[in-house]
């Protein structure tokens, strides 16, 4: 027999031994799923299963024993309208346009078309930083609009249908002072951020793609783009090789929390908001409805990465 102690130190080695072929198997998925959470009518193909998805943070839906998790992504029937930044120079703009292109050509079978930011369903802006509040060089949402029309629950249509990327043109030095940002800093900042408002939310734990947290790496992958290389994202092919709105797994409820969502859907009905959307980040998820003026309405699960990971009780604030 071998000790729960000794069976860990055998997959370290193990690990270890077939590191830069199976690395990625050997660390945890952050998302809380893995592949065999899929349907059985999912195409699990290689590049699925040799991908880290699984540290994708899924998008959320109340059911009737709880949360229904979700992955969702842009239809790649018709291109994504995208606005640029006013007041973008020339560099920028190349940068910028530079990404775009890298993201057509990574294998996900998205398209971009420029347009004015009024026609627009993803926007990339240059916000001032205010103060030192923020330490990272962007940030980005995406939010997934669901269709729950169908009365089969495991029947619904559900996309991306708009998205934020928020770049800032400089870091903020140890003295608070702004750095503004190298060429690989920027396009570095730019692919990442596009990928999260693409559909993946979180962080790559391991391997080489440009969704991983590591700094330095994403600059160094900036670098090859540049240089005509293609762009790494594993995850996002495969994200983009699955149905949008595919399950992924399930979360139970209070009976107080069951009850703030269907209250939440009954007040919906009643004034018309449009909706329902779902929005997932690193820290929380939001599911909510837009009334006539665009305020939403909704109800937020907080910690959403750790009640994922630890199979935790959603804990739910209302706006």
């Amino acid at each position: 027999m071998i000790r729960k102690s000794n069976r860990r130190h055998l997959q370290t080695f193990f690990c270890l031994l077939g590191l830069g072929l199976i690395a990625a198997g050997c660390v945890p998925t952050r998302g809380g799923w893995d592949v065999q959470s899929l349907p059985a009518n999912a195409k699990v193909d290689a590049p699925l299963k040799s991908s880290r998805i699984g540290d994708l943070l899924p998008q959320l839906r109340p059911d009737d024993l709880g949360l229904s998790l979700f992955l969702c992504r842009w239809s790649k029937e018709t291109p994504i309208l995208v606005a640029l930044p006013s007041g973008a120079d020339a560099r920028e703009l190349r940068l910028l346009r530079l990404a775009l292109s890298a993201w057509e050509k990574a294998g996900l079978g998205v398209s971009f078309r420029e347009v004015a930011a009024e026609e627009a369903r993803l926007e990339i802006v240059f916000p001032r930083r205010v103060g030192g509040a923020s330490l990272g060089s962007g940030n980005a949402l995406a939010d997934c609009r669901l269709d729950l029309s169908s009365a089969d629950p495991e029947d619904f249509e559900a996309h991306l249908v708009w998205g934020s990327v928020h770049i800032y043109r400089a870091s903020l030095s140890w003295k608070g002072h702004a750095v503004p940002l190298e060429d690989d800093e920027l396009l570095g900042a730019i692919l990442h951020e596009l990928g999260h408002a693409l559909g993946f939310s979180g962080h790559v734990a391991s391997g080489r793609s440009i969704m991983v947290k590591d700094t330095d790496q994403v600059r160094q992958i900036a670098r090859k783009v540049a240089e005509g290389q293609p762009l790494p994202a594993p995850e996002l092919v495969a994200l983009y090789g699955l149905p949008s709105g595919v399950s992924v797994g399930t979360r139970s409820l209070s009976g107080p929390s069951r009850q703030a969502f269907v209250a939440l859907a009954e007040e919906a009905d009643r004034r018309s908001w449009q909706g329902p959307y779902s929005r997932t980040g690193d820290r929380k998820a939001r599911f909510f409805y837009r009334g006539q003026s665009g305020k939403t309405h909704g109800l937020t699960v907080e910690n959403w990465s750790m009640t994922l990971r630890d199979h935790e009780p959603p804990e739910i604030v209302a706006d």
